[in-house]
């Protein structure tokens, strides 16, 4: 009888699992109460309003730079801004290559200084904290506490008006105006949200990991780059995609120290007052939705990495 109940059990199990595969389960909406509708409403229409809001610039200028320049400042002139009646003109996107320069440099000159800049600015922006923070965290020296009060106070104390001091350094070091500036620029790894975000994911690593490569005849340097960087890696290509974009719009620091490099978003800035005088604003549209495509892309394809990565140790207890 015991083994038939329980033969009777499984089977019900088993049915239930097999039509809950045919259950649709109900929305979000559907599990609310009447009030709570009503306010699940009330907000998805603000947030959709607000999210409208920010799209709709983005949406005006990929509008306008396939629009005509002539026509573009008439409609400016009578105010006509919303006529569907407008005069096409979609060789605004080869005249960018053509027309558009800053500092002596082409427009695909500055794509190829953004594309270099942004790379290397977001590698070391990314590996540099990363070793440091694994240097504090599982190694234990004299100057560790120091090396960390260092990091947390840098982040507290206001750096505004540094620019002086900074760009006569970078003069006197000689590396003004030149790559050597992003490079040596990029190594201070010790402080910033990547550093403790960083940190705060080696100490949860468990020291077993390093033990075991050290047992197998391993270095520091094994454990490192063999053990723990691999599995910092879903979370330092998280950091290297979000400073990318950060990157990319990049301009000041560029006006300041690179002068010589400008990137799109140095040139775009250069470019805009001169463009605005002169009526050329739909060339200037085109220019930007162009600037935007590697970002944009960068964004639809790793969103959901961005919004929901979370990283899981592999030993437990």
């Amino acid at each position: 009888m015991r083994q038939t109940g329980a033969y009777a059990v499984r089977k019900n199990r088993s049915a239930a699992a097999f039509f809950g595969k045919f259950h649709t389960k109900r929305s979000l909406l559907e599990r609310r109460s009447g009030w709570g509708k009503v306010v699940f409403g009330i907000f998805f229409a603000l947030f959709l309003l607000y999210a409208l809001s920010l799209l709709y610039p983005m949406f005006w200028m990929v509008f306008n730079s396939f629009r005509d320049i002539t026509d573009y400042n008439v409609a400016i002139a009578t105010r006509k801004f919303y006529s569907l009646a407008i005069v096409w003109d979609f060789g605004n996107y080869a005249d960018v290559m053509k027309l558009i320069s800053a500092a002596d440099a082409s427009f695909a000159e500055m794509i190829f200084n953004s594309l270099w800049t942004t790379t290397l600015m977001s590698v070391l922006a990314v590996f540099v904290p990363t070793c440091t923070a694994y240097c504090l965290a599982k190694y234990d020296f004299r100057l560790r506490g120091v090396l960390y009060a260092i990091a947390i106070i840098t982040m507290i104390l206001p750096v505004v008006g540094s620019d002086g001091a900074r760009l006569k350094f970078w003069a006197s070091a000689g590396m003004f105006d030149t790559p050597f500036y992003l490079f040596f620029n990029g190594l201070g790894g010790l402080g910033g949200t990547y550093f403790l975000v960083m940190y705060g994911f080696f100490r949860s690593v468990h020291w077993s990991y390093a033990e075991a490569v050290f047992i197998d005849g391993g270095s520091d340097f094994t454990a490192l780059f063999k053990i723990m960087l691999p599995q910092a890696l879903p979370m330092m290509g998280l950091f290297f995609i979000m400073n990318f974009m950060a990157g990319w719009n990049e301009y000041q620091s560029f006006l300041i120290f690179m002068p010589s490099y400008p990137t799109l978003a140095t040139g775009m800035y250069l470019v805009s007052a001169t463009l605005q005088r002169t009526g050329q604003m739909p060339l200037y549209y085109a220019a930007l939705t162009i600037s935007i495509i590697p970002t944009l892309v960068l964004f639809i394809a790793f969103s959901n990495q961005i919004l929901t990565k979370v990283t899981i140790g592999g030993i437990k207890g």
